[in-house]
């Protein structure tokens, strides 16, 4: 700490202090640019704790004789040897480096414009933190040996299509779907799924729940039959699957802790491109519109959390199990066969893209995915039905297996990893015929 400045000098101590700063190198005064160090009577001043104007003044009026040969230079900076001139193989390489730098400044220019639009959007309409969180801590957090949670329920919603109106005539009478249709599905959705985790689960202690919304909740009139014959435009719609969504959460919050809502876009949202964008693919999309939507309309809740990210992949962790979810169509494979259907493509998407995501170091155990309207349990992979069931599509184009409209819903345990899977049916089971419970 700097004493107080004081004009009472002693001259014998500042003839000493200056004297030992001259030969440090201190110059001076007057030639303090010779060395760069400053002036000897500065640097006394400072360590003796006085004005320096004062002991310069004191040191012209010759009360203190100072011996200014004791000065001792520093040693002169060495001069630097002028690299050689490159030879031609090495400006090649500089050509090439430069060429690469300004590759890399655009290629970083386009990923800030990129953030700084998805950001505007998000903070100056939307009202939304600037980034997209990351999967709360809750998910991670293994109970005690005696707490007896049965872990956490994990559901996937998507290929939920609302707008779309599927004609029972067209079908052969084995599905409809409208508005009414759909709302009816998603209360029994969730009354189902709640029903699942605490009346048929022992242990029924959720630290909270998972919800995976994998895309396509709309149908967005991608195709131009469905721009015809779909039951409202495309914003109205939006806005009716944002109440249905909300009323489900709601629900979901009711009896859960806390949540966590993980949100993909799917190929349906894509409003204003009948081809895929690969650029500004995910704000471009209905689905993630609706998604910030909702992320809003919760924001006052801090036990529901959302993870939307920009790159239309979510990677977080429930207990140690590595989830990555995609909608699916994306997968870099195409088509199928008549005999195993979706799951050649599935599988060999799935490797596809397990191998490209651990190269960048997001690695999973499970991927989650929708898309292709059929229930699988695959090895790595979960693959989700659709809300809307079978359509005119699926029978006359793809000749595809009739499946019942159903959605996914699975535990992570803390000990041992994903249990318990159950399909979600979506429509009421109905038989009039009575039936023995068993009969030969």
């Amino acid at each position: 700490m700097v004493a107080k400045l004081t004009a009472k000098i002693d001259n014998a101590e500042a003839k000493r202090v200056i004297e030992a700063c001259l030969r440090e190198g201190y110059a001076q005064p007057g030639n303090r640019a010779i060395t760069g160090k400053g002036s000897a009577h500065c640097e006394a001043a400072r360590r003796m704790g006085c004005n320096d104007k004062t002991l310069l003044n004191r040191i012209r009026a010759g009360y203190v004789e100072v011996d200014w040969s004791v000065y001792v230079a520093p040693p002169a900076e060495p001069v630097a040897t002028p690299p050689p001139p490159p030879t031609a193989d090495e400006r090649r390489e500089i050509v090439t480096l430069r060429d690469q730098v300004r590759e890399l400044q655009r290629a970083l220019r386009e990923a800030d414009r990129n953030h700084v639009e998805e950001e505007q959007v998000r903070t100056q309409i939307m009202g939304l933190a600037a980034a997209t969180p990351s999967p709360p801590d809750w998910l991670g957090e293994r109970p005690s040996a005696s707490s007896g949670v049965a872990g956490v329920p994990c559901c996937l919603w998507s290929d939920w299509h609302c707008g779309e109106v599927v004609s029972a005539a067209e079908v052969n009478g084995v599905n409809e779907f409208n508005f009414e249709i759909a709302e009816r599905r998603i209360k029994t959705l969730v009354r189902s799924i709640l029903d699942l985790c605490y009346s048929h689960m022992t242990g029924a202690e959720y630290p909270g729940a998972v919800i995976n919304l994998g895309g396509d909740m709309i149908s967005g009139a991608l195709h131009p039959e469905l721009a015809e014959s779909d039951e409202d435009e495309i914003f109205p719609t939006i806005l009716w699957t944002l109440d249905r969504i909300i009323a489900a959460i709601n629900e979901m919050r009711r009896c859960f802790p806390r949540l966590h809502v993980v949100c993909v876009p799917g190929n349906h949202g894509r409003v204003f491109d009948r081809k895929p964008y690969n650029k500004h693919y995910v704000t471009r999309n209905a689905d993630w519109l609706l998604y910030q939507l909702l992320e809003r309309h919760f924001r006052p809740d801090a036990a529901v959390t959302f993870q939307t990210p920009i790159s239309g992949e979510a990677l977080y962790r429930v207990y140690g199990i590595r989830y990555m979810l995609v909608h699916g169509d994306d997968l870099g494979v195409r088509g199928g066969d008549g005999i195993i259907g979706a799951i050649g493509p599935i599988m060999r998407g799935e490797i596809k893209m397990r191998t490209s995501s651990a190269q960048i170091g997001r690695d999973y155990d499970v991927l989650c995915l929708g898309h292709w309207h059929q229930r699988l349990l695959l090895p790595r992979a979960i693959v989700n039905n659709s809300l809307k069931g079978y359509d005119e599509y699926a029978r006359r184009s793809l000749r595809a297996v009739f499946t019942k409209p159903s959605q996914n819903l699975w535990f992570t345990h803390p000990k041992r990893g994903v249990t318990a899977h159950w399909e979600v049916f979506l429509d009421e089971h109905v038989d009039a015929t009575e039936k023995a419970w068993l009969s030969v």
